[in-house]
This record gives structure tokens, sequence and C-alpha cells, in this order.
């Protein structure tokens, strides 16, 4: 399975998603790699610290094949790289925090990965950094229906402790934590 984790929208949290999902299916036993096609290189740069601190065994990757689940980080842009991505992958999320102002800047990349996805293949938003408890909170499907496509059911929470997994590795979330994780990552494998 090909995963790619994209919007145009810079922060918008598909580095730290690409990362912590390819923790958790590590953490459940499948060969994951990442590409990493975002200019800024963090996807491999944490990759290679994860690594090198035995943390991961998650492979950076140039090319799609080889392993259970392949991510592809991108870079915040809408051009031939995305396309590339896209046309490569079985699932693409749409990363985007539930603000109404970050949906607007995701309704044009949905009409992106529309025009090249392809196939069979499935797309969804991904609501990240989400306060639980909030009236937002309560309304992801609402706003999804604004940019007219499906929303996962599982949500990305506020969480710091995400960013610190990102140096600390997957053992330094708690079990819920982890769950979460997991759970949006059985939700995009079952799409």
């Amino acid at each position: 399975m090909i995963i790619t984790l994209c919007n145009q929208k810079g922060g918008a949290g598909k580095t730290t998603l690409t990362l912590l999902l390819a923790m958790a299916l590590e953490d459940v036993g499948r060969s994951v790699a990442v590409i990493d096609r975002d200019p800024q290189a963090t996807s491999s740069r944490a990759i290679a610290n994860l690594n090198a601190n035995g943390l991961s065994q998650i492979e950076v990757a140039n090319t799609p094949g080889g392993h259970d689940v392949t991510f592809i980080d991108t870079a915040p842009r809408l051009d031939e790289v995305l396309i590339q991505s896209i046309s490569e992958s079985s699932r693409v999320i749409l990363v985007s925090s539930p603000s109404p102002a970050d949906l607007w800047s995701t309704q044009e990349s949905r009409d992106f990965v529309l025009r090249h996805l392809p196939a069979g293949a499935k797309t969804a938003v991904l609501f990240n950094s989400v306060v639980k408890g909030s009236r937002i909170s309560r309304d992801l499907e609402v706003l999804a229906g604004h940019i007219k496509l499906s929303a996962l059911k599982n949500c990305s929470i506020r969480r710091q402790s995400y960013q610190y997994a990102i140096l600390q590795g997957w053992t330094a979330l708690k079990s819920v934590e982890r769950d979460e994780i997991k759970n949006v990552a059985l939700e995009i494998g079952t799409m």
C-alpha cells in the first residue's frame, strides 16, 4: 500500500503524521518506508535520528515498493512532484486543521488530488491538531462537507507529545496516544 499525505498548506502536519503513522505500522509488525519528497527533508532527518538511536527501523526510500506500506511525505505545493506521488498511491490523505481558513486552501488541494487520483485509489481528509471536546471537534464531518470530501472518522488530537515522538520514538507516547494514531492508520488501510 502506498499512502501520500498532502496539502498545499504549510504547517498542516503532513510530516509529523507521516512519521507517526509509519511508527504505528512498524509497531504492529509491518515493514514501512517513507519517501521524502519535501525539499526540507524533515522526514528523512527524523528517520535517520530515530534509526541511529535504535528507536525505529523505518527505511527512507526513493521509490515505492518492497515494503508492506510506503508513505510519501510531500511539500506544501501543488506541482509535478505531487502529481507523481498521487499517481503512485492507493490512498491520498489530505491533512488539514479544522480551521475554516485552512479548509479553504484544502479545497484547492482536493480539486488537484481528484484531477490526478488513479482509478481505484481512495482519498479523504484527516483532521489534525483537533482540540478534544471543542465545538469544532464535534462538527468535523460538517467541516469536511465544506470541501466536499469525506473525513476520516478518526482524527489527530492536538498533543505536544506527538512532536516529541519524532525525536524520542514511538514508545515515548502514552498508550492512549499510540492507540489514537493506530486507529487512524487502521482506518486509512481499510478505506
